[in-house]
């Protein structure tokens, strides 16, 4: 009895190791994504590069997590240092997926995680760019889709009233000033499908206070004047996961 149970922690061990590897792999593909997307460069093809010497990197410069250390944070080729940045996002892939495994089952272990690191780029990209990319829109629909045909709540009319609540109320604040992006609305728009009214608020407001936390921070330390505008992504992304994760 005492052999069985050991074995099955043995395979959970496996799982798990598993999936933070998986996990960090996918965040390092998303690392490319973000810098190549809003550059018009293809995500799929072509050597990755040190953004300062322009030298190809060998696969053993972008092992994920690992790399980083083994080479202290510098270009194996000009010594240039490497933004931290690409890491925590690999160990943050390896940990929500870890996360995902152990919280979710069947079908929507994968669909979750997918829906973690499309939030992950839609922030990024928006924060470096002050976009979010139609192409990113539409994967983030499709996964918005998919989680909805898994789970039966909200109905479809919350559901309905859920894409047009917070987007509306969006539109509407635009035409008086203009304080959101396009991405923003189309963003809470698709997301009110999956969360429905409520908690689509919940995610808005949430978004609200934390980038007015960061506004006022800018503003502080005068890294930012009242006619600034900010990424409203990042806190839209934070916002969506954490009332998904609450309600899910």
């Amino acid at each position: 009895m005492g052999a069985f149970f050991v074995e099955g922690e043995d395979k959970m061990f496996y799982y798990i190791l598993f999936a933070g590897l998986f996990g960090m792999c996918i965040a390092s593909f998303v690392n490319v994504v973000i810098d190549r997307l809003p550059k018009g460069i293809g995500v799929v093809k072509g050597r990755s590069i040190c953004p300062k010497c322009k030298h190809k990197l060998s696969f053993w410069d972008m092992i994920p997590v690992l790399s980083y250390f083994l080479l202290r944070g510098k270009c194996r080729y000009c010594h240039a240092s490497i933004g931290i940045r690409d890491t925590i996002n690999e160990v943050f892939g390896g940990l929500w997926a870890i996360f995902c495994l152990l919280h979710y089952g069947g079908g929507e272990v994968v669909l979750v995680f997918l829906l973690g690191m499309v939030l992950l780029c839609i922030s990024y990209i928006d924060f470096d760019t002050m976009l979010i990319p139609n192409r990113i829109l539409v994967i983030f629909g499709i996964l918005v889709i998919a989680l909805a045909e898994i789970e039966p709540l909200p109905s479809f009319k919350e559901r309905i009233g859920g894409m047009l609540i917070v987007s509306g109320f969006m539109l509407v604040m635009n035409q008086l000033i203009e304080c959101f992006g396009g991405g923003d609305i189309k963003l809470m728009f698709l997301v009110g499908y999956l969360l429905g009214g409520r908690a689509c608020v919940f995610a808005f407001l949430i978004a609200v206070l934390t980038g007015g936390v960061y506004a006022i921070l800018l503003l502080l330390l005068k890294k930012a004047n009242r006619k600034s505008y900010i990424p409203f992504g990042p806190f839209l992304s934070l916002g969506i996961l954490v009332v998904f994760l609450c309600y899910r």
